[in-house]
């Protein structure tokens, strides 16, 4: 953890630099919605009988920035990554993180959904008056929810923490004001990991 926050602070010093600049160069607010597909790695392998794991969902991002100069940007974001979800019937096993488990009872299902408030520093470079490609580097705060249903009963559980994420994309200008991203994200939280492979809109103001 502590060398992802070394790496955040010397960008956003880099970058707070460039904002006391800002009033020299052009400058812009923008804010944007993307969606794709989510995978959550869970760590759950070695399934046996009936079980079956499901670590794709469709996860979607709202996000909001500022353009500090021609090359960095901070960025504020919302991110839902969906739902993993884990079945089986009793005597089904599995493996997570090494160790192996069985299920005790019939029908479960555990479920678990996760998402997250983030901030980044974007640093980007115009290869021509459409194309952008473009790296982000940030800290995310994250929730997961954790619900357990079965012929014994249920259960939930909630979790919560601070981890780092980063991501590279490519930024196509349609327009003066709106463009279109194409962008692959990767999230560390808690024992998990998860992917966001998203496209979406972003408008200029």
């Amino acid at each position: 953890m502590k060398k992802y926050l070394v790496a955040v602070g010397i960008m956003a010093a880099t970058a707070s630099t460039a904002f006391a600049q800002a009033s020299q160069n052009r400058t812009a607010f923008y804010m944007g919605v993307s969606a794709g597909q989510t995978k959550i790695d869970t760590g759950v392998s070695g399934l046996t009988g009936t079980a079956s794991l499901d670590e794709s969902d469709t996860g979607y991002k709202i996000f909001g920035g500022f353009k500090l100069d021609d090359i960095w940007s901070a960025e504020l974001q919302y991110a839902d990554f969906g739902t993993a979800s884990l079945k089986g019937n009793n005597g089904d096993r599995f493996t997570f993180e090494g160790t192996q488990y069985q299920f005790t009872a019939d029908n479960v299902n555990l479920s678990v959904k996760a998402k997250s408030f983030g901030a980044a520093i974007v640093a980007g470079y115009d290869v021509t008056k459409v194309v952008r490609p473009y790296a982000k580097l940030g800290l995310h705060r994250w929730d997961s929810d954790a619900t357990i249903s079965s012929s014994a009963g249920n259960a939930s559980l909630s979790d919560s923490g601070t981890d780092p994420f980063y991501g590279v994309g490519i930024q196509f200008s349609i327009t003066g004001q709106l463009a279109a991203r194409v962008e692959a994200e990767h999230y560390k939280y808690d024992s998990e990991k998860a992917q966001l492979i998203s496209v979406g809109l972003m408008y200029r103001f």
